[in-house]
């Protein structure tokens, strides 16, 4: 009993895992989202995701993941009337990937594949740092300063 049980315990978690991936149809050379909308990008912070990994050090943060498909939110700046810079790093390996920041409800895209300076002069409030991504296969870096 214990053995079925088990079984069927590791069966509803895997086809949970596998439900929760929006499946990337529109082809391996295109990156463009079709699930999202700039709606979910803003509101949402929910995430399928498989090894993912994420670290910090001084102003310096990476983040990746092997599969992921929701929007998640890497992080936050909160600003005082100063200067925002972000240097990105991206690459984008499979599936459909955005990189944002979210700003007072308006969403900035950051192009992928590249190195791009974000900079938001006289910046206040909260700026986020978030990625959405269905199926997505990525790795980001980024280096920040305020002024």
């Amino acid at each position: 009993m214990k053995k079925i049980v088990s079984i069927l315990f590791v069966l509803v978690f895997v086809l949970c895992l596998s439900a929760c991936h929006v499946e990337d149809t529109n082809g391996t050379d295109n990156y463009e989202l079709e699930t999202f909308t700039d709606e979910d990008i803003i509101k949402g912070t929910n995430i399928s995701a498989t090894f993912t990994y994420q670290s910090y050090i001084n102003n310096k943060g990476k983040f990746g993941c092997s599969k992921m498909s929701g929007v998640k939110l890497i992080d936050t700046f909160h600003c005082y009337n100063e200067t925002l810079k972000i240097e990105f790093t991206s690459s984008v390996t499979k599936g459909n990937f955005k990189l944002v920041v979210v700003h007072d409800g308006i969403i900035d895209v950051i192009p992928i594949n590249q190195t791009y300076v974000y900079e938001a002069k006289n910046a206040l409030g909260e700026y986020e740092v978030k990625v959405v991504g269905e199926s997505a296969k990525f790795e980001i870096t980024y280096v920040w300063e305020k002024k």
